[in-house]
């Protein structure tokens, strides 16, 4: 007790902060405050009792706040978990909360503190970008030339750089990973045939050129050398028509494209070609549109995205407030956010444009990743603030939003976790849930472990998290999403149920109707009300 007096009498004496990894402890301006940086506990204070409730366990100790506040805490200690604080307070005191960006303040205000302690300073604006100035740039040579079949755009470079074709209807983008100058003096007096006007931007992450083509053309790109090389073919050209000169590639290795898969002359292959452009745009995660201006492998995977995927993602609307996402009503689907990533999971897979994607999403994120596996597709967004997500379906497409919140509630209907009653000798837990489909296994990077997901048909929504002793079920804006504590937790999907459960059951308290009033178990027992014995009726 002397030990704990002593600490006491030098805590108001303290003039500096008192650090620890995490958190930053103050007591010189006539109040304790504990500051915070990410991730705060929820506070509260009865009785004389101060409880700090962290998500997860803390890097800092209970010991390490009581020495920071000595002259407010006589003792306290961490719950179980390390993740619950509790300390008895030595004087009176109210609770005083703020918040500013990633940081969060819980003061410690005396009864005789005149006023309200500061709230924290809003954060520093970002530095703001100098102005590009486009005159400074690198010059891209641009080279063309017209043959009988198609009109040939040659860029030139010193060095590979990294590249994606995007083509629409009438239009075709080409982005190099290098912020250029683009010169279109040779285009300007060759005046090519199937390319008309052409224009350029830069963007945070390279130059962007446009060209405006005939709808009915197709394209080729490769790579000669360290120049890149984009063909625009005459419209309907035949495929055993085009063998491109002074390529390193045959007449039977020409990828051609159409930039609408409406007008590839009708023919199985071509369609067949674009559904494999479609599915080998979806593998790439993403990456390329990061890479700087380095050797890439060769061949490079194209990256094919439409102006309007059929089947695909397409961002409606991105603006300070809101983004919306559209995916086709045919796919069952799991919508969440788990720390700063929202992720859909679709089943089954669908081709996902991911440079559109970021395209569309503008700042909601600061990048998309794409993935596929076990017939499934995987949207990670890296969100750069806290964001939620609704999904509505409208007819033939389900819709997802994503803002910092909802003013009106979501109609969906909440899901329902109760006990399998049908399994008496194995505790379990079974969730209504339309359309539930096969789980899938997740990587987390918010919690560094793994997450169980089901995607389903959208309705149904969890609004917070439910906790069990081997798993905790997560709130999301479709399907079910579980993280597992326990390596051997079984999640089984059976059209409109999902059964939870163990090999040797869940850990859960007893349940509150008799495992016997089940209609399994009175059939096996053969006793209760229900029960007809027609045996011995006989």
């Amino acid at each position: 007790m002397l030990r704990w007096i002593a600490i006491a009498a030098l805590g108001f004496g303290l003039a500096g902060p008192a650090c620890a990894s995490g958190v930053t402890i103050t007591t010189a301006d006539g109040y304790g405050r504990l500051l915070f940086t990410g991730e705060h506990p929820v506070a509260s204070e009865a009785a004389g009792v101060l409880v700090l409730r962290f998500a997860k366990r803390p890097p800092f100790t209970a010991d390490a706040i009581m020495h920071g506040l000595a002259g407010y805490i006589s003792d306290g200690h961490a719950g179980p978990d390390g993740k619950t604080f509790r300390f008895a307070l030595a004087i009176p005191v109210w609770l005083h909360q703020t918040s500013a960006g990633n940081r969060f303040a819980i003061d410690l205000v005396p009864a005789s503190y005149p006023g309200t302690p500061p709230s924290l300073p809003p954060p520093a604006p970002p530095p703001q970008a100098k102005p590009l100035d486009i005159s400074t740039l690198p010059v891209l040579k641009i080279r063309a030339g017209a043959y009988a079949h198609f009109t040939r755009l040659v860029f030139a470079f010193h060095a590979p750089i990294a590249y994606s074709v995007f083509p629409g209807d009438g239009r075709i983008t080409i982005h190099f990973d290098a912020k250029l100058r683009p010169d279109f003096k040779a285009l300007e007096a060759v005046a090519p045939p199937w390319v008309k006007e052409a224009g350029w931007h830069v963007d945070s992450t390279g130059t962007v050129i446009d060209f405006n083509t005939l709808s009915q053309s197709g394209y080729h790109d490769f790579r000669d050398g360290q120049n890149v090389v984009l063909d625009i073919l005459a419209p309907r050209t035949d495929a055993q028509s085009y063998d491109p000169p002074g390529a390193k590639v045959g007449r039977a290795q020409a990828d051609i494209r159409w930039l609408r898969p409406d007008l590839a002359h009708g023919s199985e292959s071509n369609a067949a070609q674009q559904a494999a452009v479609l599915s080998a745009a979806a593998a790439v995660d993403g990456k390329l549109a990061q890479a700087s201006a380095l050797p890439v492998p060769s061949p490079r995977p194209h990256r094919t995205v439409l102006a309007a995927t059929p089947d695909g993602a397409v961002p409606v609307a991105a603006s300070a407030s809101a983004a919306t996402l559209r995916f086709p009503a045919s796919a069952a689907m799991a919508a969440f956010v788990s720390g700063r990533n929202a992720w859909i999971v679709l089943s089954p897979a669908k081709p996902l444009p991911v440079a559109f994607l970021r395209k569309g999403l503008g700042d909601f994120s600061s990048d998309v990743a794409v993935s596929s596996q076990n017939g499934v597709s995987i949207v990670r967004i890296a969100l750069r603030t806290h964001e939620e997500m609704r999904v509505r379906s409208e007819g033939a497409t389900n819709v997802v939003q994503i803002a910092p919140h909802f003013v009106s509630a979501s109609d969906a209907r909440p899901l329902t976790i109760t006990r399998d009653i049908d399994t008496p000798d194995v505790a379990a837990l079974r969730v209504g849930l339309p359309g539930a489909q096969s789980a899938v296994q997740l990587g987390d990077p918010a919690s560094g472990g793994s997450l169980t997901v089901v995607p389903a048909a959208p309705g149904r929504v969890l609004g917070q998290v439910h906790r069990y002793v081997d798993f905790a079920a997560l709130p999301s804006a479709a399907g079910l999403v579980l993280r597992p504590f326990a390596d051997d937790l079984e999640v089984e999907s059976s059209g409109d149920h999902v059964r939870i459960a163990r090999p040797g059951g869940l850990r859960l308290t007893a349940a509150e109707i008799p495992a016997v009033m089940s209609p399994v178990a009175l059939t096996a027992l053969k006793d209760g009300p229900t029960y007809i014995n027609f045996a011995d009726w006989s």
